[in-house]
């Protein structure tokens, strides 16, 4: 999806101004040619990403409407309409009077003209023209510069577009009506797209739940803003792809052996809940790391041992039903602690003790909820631990937030002030380090939302710990092989049928695939 490191970075509204005027006076490049790169570069994509219905559009089985501002944003609308209609493409070009029109809007609206497509004025719903199940509507209305909330006749019209479901919505550069940025305080109508063709970067909304059902699935395009300026304009916040991995991922080394990859410790599963150790330890192993063992009841290892016979056993010789009590941490490289643990006392103890070992861990599910129950306890985390909460779970540890943006500026501001990684689960996991950085996933599908899924996940980033990555780069690499390998699994079984052991099963792929990747 990107072509360089530079173009992980998630950019605000105002560096991606300041990158389009550092473009057009550096390159150098006009403005109005700038947008015509731009808008060219969309219609190639979405004739990839759509065959089927440019497919349709140019055998007039359907129609496109484009619905234009008067910016910037409105302008590339005018210009992929252009390039429709050359292709002979029926097109509806309406534009919504909201003010002056930009001098670029005004250019590509003379060069609609010169072919003969003149612009309808949209007033209210009654002067829209007919949304039917075979229209292909474009939303440029407003680009990612808007700052307030839409207005007047405009949010009848966005309401009344968003009712016509059996429509294809696609939205260019952002869905009109969604901020780039913060939108703590946007309670305005919001245009829902099927789909959006973001220009250069991905915006931070886009990786949000709250707005999931406006952005829809979502491509980068790379319209080519100059490098000198991406490469130095800073930021907090990045999209994580294959290079910036490439940056860090180990190699193995010929004379290499089972202890040069570390050994990692997986405390999990209790009486109903031993898939979770099983699943734990199965992908710590598949990690890479040379040892794991698992510290859980006697039935649990006996069990983990028959489904993967390279795990080593922990058991409590006197108490069977119960996980051993492990008394000292120095033979373990790395620590991976909660899943199907349960809640009691033992537990308690358990996690309270691996905390005191100074050993930075992983921690998740009822190790998280042991260490909600008993808050003084992050205080006393050991740092760069890595915490995997899911958001009910991160809301019992810091406190309920109404919205996924505000517990996500939790999260960042909870990670420096522990000195720890959370890595915050959802469709775009969320990575805050203690450096106040912030990583988004870019792999993984809904039929990760499964059981287990996240008992893969702790495996795997305390197997990769265990071979000497830092907490940062064990989260980061650890989140995005497990995407990925769920990825390769929905492709072999669909989102519906993908399990927890399919995301395991592919995790050997993931590798390959991502340093193929680096030689793309």
């Amino acid at each position: 999806m990107f072509g360089n490191l530079q173009e992980m970075k998630i950019l605000s509204a105002s560096q991606l101004q300041q990158a389009d005027a550092f473009t057009i006076e550096n390159e150098p490049v006009t403005s109005v040619d700038l947008m015509e790169r731009a808008a060219q570069l969309l219609y190639v994509n979405f004739k990839n990403t759509f065959p089927a219905s440019f497919q349709n559009l140019l055998s007039k089985q359907a129609h496109a409407i484009v619905l234009c501002g008067i910016g910037n944003n409105g302008g590339d609308g005018l210009v992929l309409a252009r390039l429709m209609a050359e292709d002979g493409i029926e097109v509806i070009v309406c534009h919504f009077s909201l003010g002056k029109k930009s001098a670029d809007f005004e250019v590509n609206e003379q060069r609609l003209n010169a072919i003969g497509i003149q612009l309808h004025e949209i007033t209210g719903v009654k002067s829209m023209p007919e949304i039917t199940p075979n229209s292909i509507v474009f939303d440029a209305i407003f680009g990612s510069g808007l700052n307030r909330p839409i207005e007047g006749q405009l949010v009848n019209v966005v309401q009344w577009i968003n009712k016509q479901a059996a429509a294809l919505k696609i939205a260019i550069d952002i869905p009109s009506g969604l901020f780039a940025d913060d939108n703590s305080s946007n309670h305005g109508e919001i245009l829902r797209a099927n789909f959006t063709f973001t220009f250069q970067v991905p915006k931070y909304s886009f990786m949000l739940p709250d707005w999931a059902n406006c952005v829809g699935d979502f491509k980068v395009i790379d319209i080519h803003l100059h490098p000198l300026f991406l490469a130095q304009v800073p930021a907090s916040n990045y999209f994580i792809t294959p290079q910036i991995l490439q940056v860090f991922l180990k190699s193995r080394a010929k004379f290499s052996h089972k202890g040069t990859f570390g050994h990692c410790l997986v405390v999990a599963g209790s009486e109903g809940k031993l898939g979770a150790a099983i699943l734990a330890s199965s992908a710590a192993l598949r990690s890479g790391t040379g040892l794991v063992t698992l510290a859980s009841t006697k039935k649990g290892v006996e069990l983990a041992v028959v489904h993967q016979p390279e795990i080593m056993g922990l058991v409590n010789a006197e108490k069977e039903e119960s996980i051993a009590y492990i008394n000292d941490y120095s033979a373990y490289s790395s620590i991976a602690i909660g899943p199907g643990l349960g809640l009691n006392e033992r537990t308690e103890a358990l996690v309270k003790h691996a905390i005191q070992s100074g050993k930075a861990s992983v921690i998740d599910a009822d190790a998280l909820n042991c260490i909600a129950a008993n808050k003084t306890w992050l205080h006393f985390l050991p740092p760069n631990s890595i915490l995997t909460p899911h958001p009910k779970e991160f809301d019992r540890l810091f406190g309920d937030s109404k919205t996924s943006e505000l517990r996500l500026q939790v999260a960042r501001r909870k990670a420096v002030e522990l000195k720890v990684v959370i890595v915050l689960k959802g469709a775009h996991t969320a990575i805050c380090c203690p450096d106040g950085l912030v990583f988004f996933n870019s792999t993984g599908n809904s039929g990760m939302a499964t059981a287990g899924s996240g008992d893969v996940l702790t495996g795997l980033i305390g197997g990769l710990m265990a071979q000497g990555y830092s907490a940062k780069q064990a989260a980061i690499l650890g989140v995005y092989l497990h995407g990925l390998a769920g990825d390769i699994g929905a492709e072999l079984s669909s989102t519906e049928a993908l399990l927890a052991t399919d995301i395991i099963e592919n995790i050997g792929k993931a590798f390959t695939t991502l340093r193929a990747n680096f030689l793309a």
